[in-house]
């Protein structure tokens, strides 16, 4: 009976250390494919969110516009809902914007640092 579980622990033994370094191979062959497509969508996500700041920023003018158009025809109500849509508008665009400049900085400058930090947030 010794013998037959000393026989398994070692078929088991050899079949786990099989699997891992096949899944080691693996790791290290797709390792930089991966890292590659990791880069691109975070950069095109920042490219989106720079143009998604724009956006904001064009909606953000637009109500201190239209403000100022209530302001000189005297149709103001009691709560100027431009400024207020304005402002919120202008502080995401502002966010928005400075952090995808951030991103899309540290993907271009460095983007090894910003990999171990993207995956450091990950873990």
């Amino acid at each position: 009976m010794n013998e037959q579980l000393e026989k398994e622990l070692t078929n088991t033994i050899k079949i786990a250390n099989d699997t891992g370094k096949n899944v080691l191979e693996f790791v290290q062959q797709q390792a930089p494919e991966i890292c590659e497509q990791i880069l691109k969508f975070r950069l095109y996500m920042s490219c989106a969110g720079i143009v998604g700041c724009c956006i904001l920023t064009c909606c953000s003018v637009y109500f201190f516009n239209l403000h100022k158009k209530c302001c000189d025809s005297n149709k103001l109500g009691d709560f100027p809902w431009q400024v207020f849509l304005g402002i919120i508008s202008g502080f995401i665009a502002i966010t928005l914007g400075i952090t995808n400049t951030v991103i899309l900085l540290k993907i271009t400058v460095a983007p090894k640092i910003y990999l171990i930090e993207y995956f450091k947030t990950l873990l």
